[in-house]
């Protein structure tokens, strides 16, 4: 499917599902993942990059030269969910890629693009494109109503979002439940416990548990098996509990906690960021109108998502924002994160003076977080 180039949105969770047992060595920092595609229809000199769904940035880019493009580098941890993606002239494409430090074919025409891109090469990518077929036409159908929903006169958008959003919630409800079922038959595979982080909180828990238990010790030990051992061991903090506190450093290299920052008398609104996510970024200049209209009533505190210092590091000298950041090394695995179930940047959880939960904003939307925290200031 070719897509007229979309305004920027807020992209909802990928099916992932496998097939066959995945067969994942051990990390070795001395790995690569060698991408090598084929592609034809698009233009000499496209340019085709690797986005992270985990760090919300690009980690590779490449060329098409010939109808040729090559990537190489190296996963942490691996394995990780990738969008491959570009854009040649008024045309965006993408393809998700589930993959390790693996060596890659992939080939396509423009018009195969999401859902019927073929490679070859990883066992894991391999499973999960096979299994993709579930929820092909799904996802299809959602991709055609989204963008084409972004390509309309904002007055069409006004008039048509109650509308769009109900078709697009009735897909992604049996898209859901397709996945649930697939989770449940299925425990030899990445994709499967991946699914299972995303929808963990639709499943009863001592039906996670059970799943859980059946998966194989590598998938158990895997980053995704963290997420929902932690998930079991203890409760996701809610609306009304008190506030869990965590710790990190601050960019002077100083340990500090969000304890340490909270005020007795003020609300303190936590911001649950990441360096190159497009709506936190968004987000910066309301967020600092916010801080400058309530110094007395409200203090902030950004906590990164962004596994490397680096990214982290840029961010705050890029963004310029006056309250302190917060930095812990372990990005979306980190304990704090999955206990407040910080899924999706940018993620906003308001603190009461007394230290209880009062409200949670997912996302971000011009003007929402700023009328949502009127009742509270």
């Amino acid at each position: 499917m070719i897509l007229q180039k979309p305004s920027l949105f807020v992209f909802a969770f990928l099916t992932l599902i496998g097939c066959k047992p995945d067969q994942q060595k051990a990390p070795n920092q001395n790995e690569i993942y060698q991408i090598t595609g084929n592609v034809t229809g698009f233009t000499e000199g496209t340019k085709f990059y690797l986005y992270s769904l985990e760090t919300n940035a690009n980690v590779d880019s490449a060329l098409v030269k010939n109808n040729e493009f090559r990537m190489e580098g190296h996963i942490v941890n691996p394995p990780t969910l990738f969008w491959l993606r570009a854009t040649d002239g008024e045309d965006y494409v993408y393809t998700p890629l589930l993959i390790g430090n693996d060596d890659l074919e992939l080939s396509a025409n423009k018009k195969d693009f999401a859902w019927n891109v073929k490679t070859l090469g990883s066992t894991i990518d391999a499973n999960y494109r096979k299994s993709m077929d579930i929820t092909k036409e799904l996802n299809i159908r959602r991709d055609s109503l989204i963008f084409g929903y972004h390509a309309l006169p904002v007055a069409q958008k006004e008039a048509t979002r109650e509308r769009f959003m109900e078709s697009v919630g009735n897909i992604d409800s049996v898209t859901r439940n397709k996945t649930i079922k697939y989770i449940k038959e299925n425990n030899d595979n990445y994709a499967s416990i991946l699914n299972l982080t995303f929808l963990k909180d639709e499943i009863p828990r001592d039906s996670v548990e059970l799943i859980f238990n059946d998966y194989t010790d590598e998938l158990k030990q895997s980053k995704f098996g963290r997420i929902i051992k932690i998930y079991l061991e203890s409760n996701h903090i809610a609306k009304g509990d008190p506030y869990l506190n965590f710790e990190g450093i601050k960019k002077s290299g100083e340990k500090s906690s969000l304890a340490g920052l909270k005020e007795d008398n003020k609300f303190l609104l936590i911001n649950f960021t990441s360096a190159y996510c497009g709506f936190c970024i968004r987000a910066t200049d309301e967020l600092k109108a916010i801080y400058n209209q309530h110094q007395k009533s409200l203090n902030i505190v950004d906590f990164s998502a962004d596994p490397q210092k680096k990214d982290w590091l840029h961010s705050i000298e890029r963004d310029g924002n006056q309250w302190p950041s917060l930095w812990d090394g372990q990005g979306r695995y980190s304990e704090s994160a999955i206990r407040y179930n910080f899924s999706v940047t940018p993620t906003f959880l308001l603190i009461s003076p007394d230290g209880k939960i009062v409200d949670r904003w997912v996302g971000y939307k011009e003007g929402e977080l700023e009328k949502g925290l009127e009742k509270y200031l």
